[in-house]
């Protein structure tokens, strides 16, 4: 695929996100010197918001005519029409902005969707894209996409890169899914500990049924004995004890489903993607600790099952 280039830090996910960070003003709408309204500035090249899959929600993109000679556009994203065009379409619309050159106008032409620019847990904010040819800079950002693995063509991608200019440095190479995996490193380390002390008291409710029923097993054997000898069939005693496992683990997991709903906003932070009173979570969690017990429950219903009713009754 060919490459498609992004001013200089202005990657998304990229750690210095922040430096792109600009002023603007819309005509018709004064405001104080030293109040104008933030945004993220971004100067791209034809075919970027293809390369990175960036679908277009109004107007159009960029094209090799938006070049020095042709008037002077801009596209916004969502999060940016939301924010200061509510209720009206911004297409068409002009904003007052410096970028690389001196401050001009420039006319809204499209409406992208929203990217999360500074982090796959942060909300996306306003961000504003110029074509590169109008307003071009020395350093910047080239997105690849292949269909192959990303490293594996990184070799030909330098070749391809030293054969224009020998002296031209790259200054890192990065795919995407490593950025995003850098963005929620410190978040996936916690839910990592989480999932880590998840996985110990899984074993722990294991080792809990099974001791809860076997020592049930123990105190009832007069009466598991009384039931065999007037003629309960194994597999009977097998489900009685194993509906008791059962049972347990129900009271339990809507005592902590209980809990779980109580403090799940506090996990809000940590989840991307993911809402906190997520349905089909809970409901395989549940089924997960049900099915645990049960299988917990297995060993000691077939040991009550091969009782004999006769030591049994004499053990009482």
């Amino acid at each position: 695929s060919p490459c498609h280039c992004f001013k200089h830090l202005s990657f998304p996910l990229d750690i210095a996100i922040g430096a792109d960070q600009g002023t603007f003003t819309i005509p018709g709408r004064p405001v104080s010197v030293g109040e104008e309204p933030s945004v993220h500035m971004t100067a791209l090249t034809p075919g970027a918001f293809d390369a990175l899959r960036i679908p277009l929600r109004r107007g159009r993109i960029f094209t090799p005519f938006d070049d020095s000679a042709g008037a002077p556009v801009v596209i916004i994203n969502e999060a940016m029409a939301r924010r200061y065009w509510a209720g009206a379409d911004p297409i068409g619309k002009r904003v007052r902005l410096a970028f690389n050159s001196k401050e001009m106008e420039r006319e809204i032409i499209g409406i992208d969707a929203d990217t999360r620019q500074r982090a796959l847990d942060a909300p996306p904010e306003p961000i504003l894209y110029v074509p590169h040819a109008q307003a071009p800079t020395g350093a910047m950002a080239i997105v690849l996409r292949t269909a192959n693995e990303p490293r594996s063509v990184l070799q030909d991608f330098k070749l391809a890169v030293n054969q224009l200019n020998p002296a031209l440095p790259l200054a890192g190479v990065e795919t995407l899914d490593d950025l995003a995996a850098a963005s929620v490193k410190p978040r996936a380390f916690i839910l990592t500990l989480l999932g880590a002390f998840a996985a110990c008291a899984l074993v722990l409710a294991i080792v809990g049924v099974f001791a809860v029923i076997n020592q049930s097993v123990l105190e009832r054997r007069g009466e598991l004995g009384v039931r065999i000898a007037l003629g309960a069939l194994p597999a009977n005693v097998v489900r009685t004890v194993m509906r008791q496992g059962v049972v347990l683990a129900a009271i339990g997991v809507a005592l902590g489903g209980c809990g779980a709903i109580a403090v799940a906003a506090m996990l809000r932070g940590m989840l991307v993607g993911v809402r906190p009173l997520d349905a089909p979570t809970f409901g395989s969690v549940a089924l997960i600790m049900v099915a645990t017990a049960a299988l917990a429950s297995v060993v000691p219903a077939r040991r009550a099952s091969r009782l004999d009713p006769l030591e049994s009754l004499r053990a009482n």
